[in-house]
């Protein structure tokens, strides 16, 4: 058993043909905010994973691929290609690090479990390589291959952020320690997950090595065979913190000409979280959930309205409606009623108080 570790569990929630532009997790790391600066390009980032779709329409400008099992690099889980997107993608959704170079290093099977030596060998690569942040949505026990911490700590020391989930155990022993090897241990960040409240996920581990939370409670992001999925878990919340802290690298190596080193880079992360638990560090969030800024604006997918002139018939994400009056043209210009256009997009349209309409959502 010590010799193996496994994907952190996920929740495979829904899926969808138009996801979200942005997942409710990117939004809430802010990672909009740092785009007009940098999107991460010039940091390399390692997700050490299932692999990835290497067809996905949003991972085309993927660096690379290396594969550590024997399985080939192509992802048949899924679970490697959602956390690839969650820091690159660059089509329908938008990663919070979509210009950083994005490797994906395969160091678990297809079936999600995934032998320590494999997921040294990919470390090892991450340090021939040159790699400036490693995320892992992987984990278990203490393992008995004492080069496993070595290797670590060999990154760690060259500048490596290693940025690993906590794991998944919160809700079956929620008085227990429950954090996961590596996370563990102090060179890598132990991510926790919170919901689109901020509230701690019923399931993430907690213990006194948790250090940072985002998001990793019914997220949106790819999945293979080019699909978008719903899905839960620390797995989800630890990509989309090794995407800011790419953008925190990009940043520091354009605004200082060099990157941070990661005790620095950690100091940052902790004196700008959300304090959300017990004041300063707790058991369950940490120091808080990291953001460029506030989040405030929920997951959901865009709305597309499609009217036709002379018709009360309009569709909403395809799906057809009724409305109260035909649009028409005049004078080259389109008119549609505002009844019709506000509940189209699901707002109360109040006009009992003419001459004021009042519209709210």
């Amino acid at each position: 058993m010590a010799k193996m570790h496994y994907l952190c569990d996920f929740t495979l929630l829904g899926e969808a043909a138009e996801p979200p532009r942005l997942s409710y997790a990117t939004q809430m790391i802010g990672a909009q905010l740092e785009w007009p600066e940098t999107k991460g390009e010039g940091i390399s980032v390692a997700v050490l994973d299932t692999g990835v779709d290497l067809h996905h329409p949003d991972l085309k400008h993927i660096a690379g691929a290396a594969d550590m099992t024997g399985e080939g690099v192509q992802d048949k889980n899924g679970h490697g290609t959602w956390c690839c997107g969650a820091i690159a993608a660059n089509g329908k959704m938008m990663g919070a690090a979509s210009e950083c170079d994005l490797y994906a290093v395969k160091v678990m099977k297809n079936d999600g479990s995934g032998e320590v030596k494999h997921i040294i060998a990919g470390l090892k690569w991450c340090l021939e390589n040159d790699i400036d942040v490693i995320s892992m949505s992987l984990g278990g026990p203490k393992p008995s291959d004492p080069e496993y911490h070595q290797v670590i700590k060999q990154l760690y020391k060259k500048g490596v952020i290693l940025v690993t989930a906590a794991g998944n155990y919160g809700a079956m022993f929620p008085s227990d320690n429950t954090v996961m090897y590596p996370a563990v241990w102090p060179e890598c960040i132990a991510t926790i997950a919170v919901d689109i409240h901020k509230d701690l996920a019923p399931f993430s581990s907690r213990g006194s090595e948790a250090e940072i939370g985002a998001a990793g409670k019914d997220v949106w992001g790819l999945w293979k065979g080019g699909q978008y999925v719903k899905v839960s878990g620390t797995s989800m919340a630890t990509p989309c913190l090794a995407g800011a802290v790419a953008l925190l690298q990009a940043k520091a190596k354009f605004r200082r000409g060099s990157k941070m080193d990661p005790d620095t880079l950690r100091w940052l992360l902790q004196m700008y979280a959300e304090d959300l638990g017990a004041p300063g560090r707790d058991r369950k969030f940490g120091f808080g959930v990291f953001s460029f800024g506030r989040f405030d604006q929920p997951d959901s997918p865009g709305v597309e309205l499609k009217f036709k002139v002379g018709s009360t018939r309009y569709w909403k994400n395809g799906e057809e409606k009724q409305a109260h009056i035909a649009p028409f043209i005049k004078s080259s210009r389109a008119f549609l009623g505002l009844r019709d256009a506000g509940e189209a997009l699901d707002c109360q349209v109040d006009g009992s108080n003419l001459p004021f309409i009042t519209v709210k959502r």
